[in-house]
């Protein structure tokens, strides 16, 4: 159910042509390339859009969707979705895939359980935690840095890929001959109840500050969740923020080679 208070606009005769459907999707070739032109053709004629083809909504106004993220009416939990809904089909494709614990991380958790689960994980996210990782992670990309010795080289296969899976590999606790599959979790979180160490992993199971404590599956769908929106997230950022820096320097008659910036969100 959509909120009530949110206006849908009224579609008129003067009302361009909406995009929809497969055009919202990676499968339209558009899109693909570079999805914000269709994104914002799709916000300057309706913020609020019934895609009906894939059964969801798009919501691309600012105040729309502040008030939908405020609204305690609606619900991330996937299992209250609709079966016949977008977010409803991914669940049951989901299961049938063996991929279930992939929707017990805290995205698809509401409150009580939500702030359960952040609490349990914010530990290891803290300012001070994270500031500690710096010196690592500055040290694994002048590792990788080192690596690139050919003239040319693919950014993202190259370097904006493999760092994040570093990365995070290292903060799970994940042996470097492990990162390629990250395979056998549940083998992985016993050996770590059995004998605690100070990744990530470990955090998440000694967390006791909330009862009850973290499942495995929970343990599991957390670190999915680290691998799939730290990798996938960091990997773009980089290869995105340096296709914008060249591409500022370039439109100025720069040489890309020159190309810096300076306490940017893409060079943290």
């Amino acid at each position: 159910m959509f909120p009530t208070s949110l206006k849908l606009p009224a579609a008129t005769e003067d009302t361009p042509s909406i995009p929809t459907g497969v055009q919202l999707t990676p499968m339209n070739p558009v899109f693909r390339h570079n999805p914000y032109p269709v994104l914002g053709q799709l916000r300057n004629a309706e913020r609020i859009h019934r895609d009906e083809p894939l059964s969801r909504w798009f919501v691309t106004g600012f105040e729309e969707v502040r008030e939908i993220l405020r609204n305690k009416d609606l619900s991330s939990n996937i299992h209250n979705a609709n079966p016949d809904s977008y977010t409803g089909r991914l669940r049951v494709n989901a299961q049938s895939g063996g991929m279930h614990e992939t929707y017990n991380s805290i995205l698809f958790k509401d409150d009580p359980e939500h702030r359960r689960l952040r609490s349990l994980v914010s530990k290891p996210f803290s300012p001070k935690a994270v500031e500690n990782l710096r010196p690592r992670i500055r040290a694994n990309v002048a590792e990788l840095l080192d690596t690139l010795t050919a003239p040319f080289f693919d950014l993202v296969e190259s370097f904006a890929g493999p760092l994040p899976v570093i990365v995070i590999s290292e903060l799970l606790g994940v042996e470097s001959h492990e990162r390629a599959t990250f395979k056998q979790w549940s083998e992985d979180i016993a050996a770590r109840r059995r004998h605690p160490g100070t990744d990530l992993i470990s955090s998440m199971i000694t967390a006791d500050e909330v009862e009850p404590p973290l499942s495995d599956a929970e343990i599991r769908g957390q670190t999915n969740l680290l691998l799939i929106e730290g990798n996938l997230t960091t990997s773009d950022l980089i290869a995105n923020g340096m296709k914008a820096v060249r591409g500022w320097h370039v439109s100025r008659h720069r040489k890309p080679s020159l190309a810096c910036c300076d306490d940017s969100r893409s060079c943290r």
